[in-house]
């Protein structure tokens, strides 16, 4: 005699899960040098104009890009990642391993299982020190294991990170720091804004296998 298990009910309630889970971190992590930063609301969007908005979009494409690979990569771990962000060209030697999100993604999700993510920048605000504030919604996803029914979790989150000039190029940029804001009702990515810089990867190419049904045997 069997049991069936519906594993699509459990992969979506485990995806549930883990949204909330980001959720309310963002509400705790959110910081800077300066003290805690909250929004009630969504932030208002900013321009540095189409030069910068497109220069600080290609350094968050690579960023986002290694996270993905180091979330790949069994190689990666908290405490020792040769892949890591702070790694890309340009990026200061004193900046640490990890910015906060990508350490939290990576404790998240244990390396070696497939990954992918894409985003969408919501807002560029360039400081008068020459570093630039910016509000992107990121969608990031990773597979199951096949034996824990497959499928996929994550969603799309809202990140303040904040980019100085590449030390390479001065024209371009590298991410210093990543943190997750809290998505507020009003915040949830509903496509209401015109993008200043859409990636050119996309979380919704991550295909997983699924296991639709498990049969146990008593």
């Amino acid at each position: 005699m069997g049991a069936s298990v519906n594993w699509d009910r459990l992969v979506v309630v485990g995806s549930l899960g883990f949204v909330v889970t980001m959720v309310l971190v963002g509400a705790f992590v959110v910081h800077d040098d300066d003290g805690p930063i909250r929004y009630a609301t969504r932030p208002d969007q900013y321009s540095a104009g189409p030069i910068v908005d497109q220069a600080v979009g290609r350094a968050i494409e690579q960023y986002r890009e290694v996270l993905d690979e180091g979330k790949n990569s069994p190689d990666c771990t908290l405490s020792d990642c040769p892949i890591s962000s702070k790694y890309i060209p340009g990026v200061p030697e004193d900046r640490a391993l990890f910015t906060d999100a990508e350490e939290f993604e990576l404790e998240m999700f244990p390396p070696g299982k497939q990954a992918r993510s894409g985003f969408s920048l919501y807002s560029v605000n360039r400081q008068d020190d020459g570093m630039v504030e910016v509000i992107a919604f990121v969608g990031a996803y990773k597979c199951f294991d096949l034996q824990d029914g497959g499928g996929s979790s994550g969603g799309t989150f809202l990140h303040r990170m904040l980019l100085a000039p590449s030390q390479v190029d001065e024209h371009e940029y590298v991410v210093i720091k990543d943190n997750f804001l809290p998505m507020m009702m009003d915040s949830v990515y509903s496509g209401s804004f015109d993008p200043l810089y859409i990636s050119r990867r996309s979380a919704a190419e991550l295909k997983c296998p699924r296991r639709k049904e498990l049969i146990v045997e008593n």
